[in-house]
């Protein structure tokens, strides 16, 4: 690889980091609730999961599912479905009773939040965050179960 290439690939990685994804919706608005402490579990969940993928990776269940079509469309499946179940459980998530779901972004949104939380202070932003969090997950689930292997 060239350097220029790879220098393309960490711009971009990078900038695709720091862009708000439905885990930091919803640790903005958990934060929003509780305060900085409560989105640490949050935070910690999204570290774990993290080092989960990258183990599977280094372990070679990319290459397995590249390899097979029939694990590639379970493992689809199933992660559309985990998706969409996550999102319908956020969305009908009272406020301040939110289930619990990057971790530098994490922890630089759970630490905005908790600044911001004694603005937003109302219980119908809170649940619309919930909302939105819980649409785009249920959206990102969506997207998987239909999206096409090429």
């Amino acid at each position: 690889m060239t350097f220029e290439t790879w220098l393309a690939f960490a711009i971009a990685s990078l900038i695709a980091v720091k862009i708000p994804g439905p885990v930091v919706v919803f640790n903005f608005g958990r934060s929003l609730g509780g305060g900085w402490r409560a989105a640490m579990p949050i935070v910690t969940g999204v570290a774990l999961g993290a080092i989960v993928a990258l183990t599977a990776s280094l372990a070679g269940l990319g290459a397995l599912l590249a390899a097979s079509a029939a694990a590639f469309t379970v493992a689809k499946w199933l992660g559309a479905a985990y998706l969409v179940w996550l999102g319908v459980k956020l969305w009908r998530a009272e406020v301040g009773n939110a289930v619990g779901l990057g971790a530098l972004s994490a922890v630089t949104y759970a630490l905005l939040a908790g600044r911001v939380s004694e603005a937003v202070s109302r219980p119908s932003i809170r649940q619309g965050l919930n909302r939105v969090g819980g649409a785009m997950l249920m959206g990102a689930g969506i997207a998987t179960a239909t999206m096409r292997r090429e």
